[in-house]
This record gives C-alpha cells, sequence and structure tokens, in this order.
C-alpha cells in the first residue's frame, strides 16, 4: 500500500501593526511517557480530567513522546531526541514540558508532575503570557491524490522578539490501543501520540515584511489511523547549545475532521483499511516476513492478538 501524503504550506501574513493583546494564546504541553512506565497513567490521567475543564478545554494542546525512561513500540526518533531538554545525564517519566518554559534557578523545561493542581498552576502561568505571533492552521483534503494540504497563517506583533525563530509541525495520533501499559489496566488507550514531525527542533522562520511560507510534505504510515490524527504547529526559539532557551511562543492544532472538503465518512476512509504489525513482546516493531520461532503481538486495525511461531 502507497503511504499517504501530506503537504504542509506555513506563512503568516504581513501587517504592520498588529496588538499583542489581541491575539489568543493556547500552549504546549509535551507529556513525556512510555508503555514500561508505572506512574504514567497516573499523569495521563490529571491531563485528560483537566482538559476537560473550560479554561483548558480549547487552549491546551498536549503531544506525548513516549521517552524519558524506556522506548516503546510508540517511541520515534524525535522522541528521543528530545530527551535533550532534560539537560541532565539521565532522564524520567512521567515528564512535562509546558511551552518548553524553564523556571527560575531551574537548569531544565522538563518538569515531574507531583499533583494536578501543580499541573495546572504551570498551564494557567503559561497561558496569561503573551504570545507575540498568532498561529491558525486551515486544511484541504485531496481525496483523488491523497493529499492534505495545510495552511498555517497569522500576525506577529511589532514587539516580538525571537533570537532564532522556528516553526515545527507534528502530526499526533489519539485513541492508540496499548500493546501493554504498566500500571493500568488490558484496556488502557494511549492519546495524544506524537507520530511525525517536520524536524526535532523546527524550521527556520524568516520574517519578510513581516510574512514567511513554509512547505513540507509527510508521509503517513498505513498504520495510522488517519480519522484520529490531527496537526500541531508552534512558533518557538531555538538555541542549539541551550535546552532552556527554546520557549514556545504560541501553538495551533486542527483536527483530520476539520479539513476542509471532509465529511464524517471521509475522515475514517483511511482508517477503514486495516493495516497489520508485528511487535516483539517488549513493543519493537519487526517485519513479519522474517520472524523466528517466539511469541509476538499483532496489531490489525483495532484489534491487537497474541501469535506464537513454533
Amino acid at each position: 500500500m502507497k503511504n499517504s501524503l501530506l503537504i504542509l504550506s506555513l506563512c503568516i501574513s504581513s501587517v504592520a501593526v498588529v496588538s499583542a493583546q489581541t491575539i489568543n494564546k493556547k500552549i504546549l504541553v509535551e507529556e513525556f511517557t512510555g508503555e514500561g512506565c508505572v506512574n504514567c497513567p497516573r499523569v495521563a490521567g490529571y491531563v485528560h480530567t483537566s482538559l476537560e475543564k473550560e479554561e483548558f478545554a480549547d487552549n491546551v494542546i498536549v503531544v506525548c513522546h513516549h521517552s524519558g525512561y524506556h522506548d516503546d513500540w510508540l517511541t520515534t526518533d524525535f522522541d528521543r531526541d528530545y530527551k535533550w531538554f532534560y539537560n541532565a545525564p539521565s532522564t524520567f517519566a512521567p515528564g512535562m514540558m509546558v511551552d518548553r518554559n524553564t523556571p527560575e534557578s531551574a537548569t531544565s523545561p522538563v518538569y515531574s508532575i507531583s499533583s494536578p493542581s501543580m499541573m495546572e498552576d504551570l498551564w494557567r502561568d503559561a497561558l496569561a503570557e503573551i504570545a507575540g505571533v498568532s498561529v491558525n492552521i486551515s486544511a484541504e483534503h485531496d481525496k483523488e491524490n491523497k493529499l492534505i494540504k495545510v495552511r498555517v497563517d497569522g500576525v506577529a506583533d511589532s514587539s516580538l522578539d525571537i533570537e532564532n525563530p522556528v516553526v515545527t509541525v507534528f502530526l499526533v495520533e489519539d485513541d492508540i490501543e496499548a500493546i501493554h501499559q504498566t500500571g493500568a489496566g488490558e484496556d488502557y488507550i494511549h492519546q495524544h501520540v506524537g507520530r511525525a514531525v517536520n524536524s526535532s527542533w523546527g524550521e527556520p522562520v524568516v520574517f519578510n515584511g513581516g510574512s514567511y511560507v513554509y512547505d513540507y510534505e509527510f508521509n503517513v504510515d498505513p498504520f495510522w489511523m488517519t480519522g484520529n490524527m490531527y496537526v500541531v504547529a508552534c512558533i518557538s526559539n531555538y538555541n542549539s547549545e541551550d535546552p532552556t532557551d527554546c520557549k514556545v511562543m504560541n501553538t495551533s492544532k486542527l483536527p483530520f475532521s476539520d479539513f476542509k472538503g471532509l465529511s464524517v465518512g471521509i475522515a475514517s476512509i483511511e482508517a477503514e483499511e486495516e493495516s497489520e504489525a508485528i511487535y516483539t513482546l517488549s513493543g519493537i516493531k519487526i517485519d513479519s516476513k522474517t520472524l523466528s520461532p517466539g511469541i509476538y503481538i499483532r496489531k490489525k486495525g483495532s484489534e491487537t492478538s497474541k501469535i506464537i511461531i513454533r
């Protein structure tokens, strides 16, 4: 099966004067997690419960990185890259970044979350900050050519001060059945799973008269359930020598179901094409054509089963 293709085109419009107070602020919450982490379901529960509150529901955008403790079958290369943000010889999970902010006297933007109230206070503090730049996503689905064209446009406040601005675009998927989540029941479902990114550290934004244009192509794995996916785009600073100097200014999100030209049925077309994948018991995806004797996990569509090769 040929991979589907996403084409993303991003630009910020040229505007002479924009008031920072008129720009809607949304925050990027990045959760470090993993199936081998016994405490991760607890913090995931905090996130899901808090997102049901009106003050956070439309203003907090979550992307999960399956790294920090042990890798699992959902771990990507950029998840591994992001362990750099810990800025320490050892890492942990669960962990959380909120707009990649670093508190005073700290050496890392990654927090260990001790309670829902602590987490919500971090969210509120970040939401109270001035964005400086808007990020608005629109998209169009080209069903015939299996293309999704996305545009992110916005405006920058004249006082925006970013030394090295970059744009990062994630593909994120919800409602993924766990193979075996430590510390949770058999029916555990992963949410906010980062599937792909344009670049781990973002791509440079060059403001030309207050605007920029950025294009990128994603190859979509047929195993992903496209109807459960959404696009997240953010603008941040990037300092390759300092993990504490990579603050996110603003973020936006667009679910696949909100793309132009989509109906409820179209959003699920690719998800209905069930794909099979084989994993070891430790969660490593392997080629089904080269199986040696042993026990494996098979995932086909939304179904998970064990198989034995003798």
